[in-house]
Parts: C-alpha cells; sequence; structure tokens
C-alpha cells in the first residue's frame, strides 16, 4: 500500500459539501484547516469568508491537484475551465495546460508534465477510486442499461421512491455491491488502505453502502447526487456540480484565494 501515498487517489470529491458548510458554520475570521484530497472540499469550503484556510495532505499528489484546479480556475474563462478539467468534453487539453503551467508550483508543474494522459483524460476521473467507481458503472450499464437511464430521468422525488422500490431495489444489484466491495477485491483493486481499519469483519462495506444509497435515494434526486453519479454513470452531471464547477461558485471562490494555502505535514 506504499504507493497509496504516491499517486493520484482521489480526483472528484464525494463528499456532500452542502452538509459541512451547514455544519462548520465557518464565519468571517475562522481559522479553517481541512484534508486536501481531491482538492473539492477546501475549494468548496471558500465559499464562506474565513480567516484563512489551511489544506495538507500526507500524499503530495493530492496537492499537486489542488494546485492544479487552483491555477485552472485563476487562468481559464468558466466554459474552457470545466472543460479542462474533464467535467464536459473538450479537445487538445494539452494545449490549455500550457495556459495553466506557469501559475503552478514548481513541484505540480513537474508531475503534471510528467503525466500527460491525465491532463489529456481531464483530471476529474483520474483518480484510483474514480476508477474503481467508473468500473462499477461499467458493470451496472451491463446489467441494467435501461434502468440506470431512466433512474438518471426522473425529475419528481416520489416518482423516483415507487422506481427504486418496485424496480431499482433487486437481490442482484445487492449482490453486485457485495462482490465488487468486498475485502478480497479491495485489495486487489488496491484503494484506500485505512478502508477498513474502523470495519469489524462481520460487517459487509457492500451492503453498508448499498442501504446507504438507498436511503439518499429516498431523499435526493439520483441526478443531483454526486456519488451517485459517480457509482452509476461514471461520471457527474451539470445538475451535482460542487461549488467549485458551477459559475457562480467560481467566481466566489476565486475571492478567497488570498486566503488559501495547502501544505503537506512533515
Amino acid at each position: 500500500m506504499k504507493d497509496f501515498f504516491s499517486r493520484l487517489n482521489y480526483s472528484f470529491g464525494n463528499e456532500d459539501w452542502k452538509i459541512e458548510r451547514k455544519a462548520l458554520q465557518i464565519a468571517s475570521g475562522n481559522h479553517v484547516l481541512c484534508i486536501t484530497a481531491s482538492g473539492d472540499r477546501p475549494l468548496n469550503l471558500l465559499m464562506d469568508e474565513c480567516g484563512t484556510l489551511t489544506s495538507l495532505d500526507a500524499n503530495p499528489v493530492q496537492n499537486h491537484l489542488l494546485s492544479l484546479k487552483c491555477a485552472a480556475l485563476q487562468t481559464l474563462d468558466h466554459q474552457e475551465y470545466i472543460g479542462f478539467l474533464g467535467a464536459q468534453q473538450k479537445e487538445d487539453r494539452e494545449k490549455t495546460f500550457e495556459k495553466v503551467l506557469n501559475r503552478l508550483p514548481v513541484e505540480a508543474a513537474n508531475f503534471w508534465k510528467k503525466h500527460p494522459k491525465m491532463i489529456q483524460k481531464g483530471v476529474l476521473y483520474q483518480g484510483q477510486v474514480e476508477r474503481l467507481t467508473k468500473l462499477i458503472a461499467y458493470v451496472v450499464d451491463i446489467l441494467r442499461p435501461k434502468k440506470v437511464k431512466r433512474l438518471f430521468e426522473i425529475d419528481n422525488l416520489e416518482e423516483q421512491r415507487e422506481f427504486i422500490k418496485k424496480e431499482w431495489d433487486t437481490f442482484l444489484l445487492r449482490k453486485t455491491f457485495d462482490v465488487m466491495l468486498c475485502r478480497a477485491i479491495s485489495r486487489l483493486i488496491d484503494i484506500d488502505p485505512g478502508l477498513y481499519t474502523s470495519v469489524d469483519r462481520s460487517m459487509s462495506l457492500g451492503s453498508y453502502i448499498y442501504n446507504r444509497m438507498l436511503n439518499s435515494l429516498n431523499h435526493t434526486l439520483a441526478k443531483e447526487n454526486m456519488i451517485i453519479s459517480l457509482i452509476f454513470r461514471g461520471f457527474v452531471g451539470e445538475e451535482a456540480f460542487p461549488p467549485y464547477l458551477t459559475e457562480k461558485g467560481a467566481e466566489v471562490i476565486q475571492k478567497g484565494f488570498q486566503l488559501f494555502r495547502f501544505t503537506r505535514p512533515m
């Protein structure tokens, strides 16, 4: 698992920024400390004015990703910015990278120069976890393509609840989650080494996540949920964009960059 601290593990945040914002209630003058991970959390936290925001990570690659997102946000217009990151289709991302390069710290610039394929594909979906969710989405799409399409077409919560109850929640889908997220498969895929640190061996991670997913689908439209979009489509649609990917959110976040620093603990 030593590679965990030298590779890109997370590239698209799966935390609920709305709940975190409500829980923290950041006020002007507060000093905020958070983990970098995908870079989404510190960026989204800048939606509220604070004294300073420090983001740190034991993995320098995660900080390099945050540097890239910040540089792109400051350099590009909105459409070019989200296209460059991979939130939308875009050609010639390598050429766009040249525009961003001068705003990157030296270490981050050197890292991304060595990984042009990640830039070319769009960094938002190049993390280890995001590649896993893309695999899960591929498997589920084979098993139930029409149902996945239908789930993300629904605009009414009551209609979605009925669909989940009558058509979505099946024995086969539950077992797919159990298999894909069992300990043996997790070790082969080589995801977060801390995944099972506080999980009792008798607990099925697949069943737990599946049940939490059902609970979420009873309260939130699938198309507006980032992690459900990642799991079942392998990407996040505009309806579920976090603040730093929206035009209005990006404008607010840029104003907070002078309060922002990120580092790697010694």
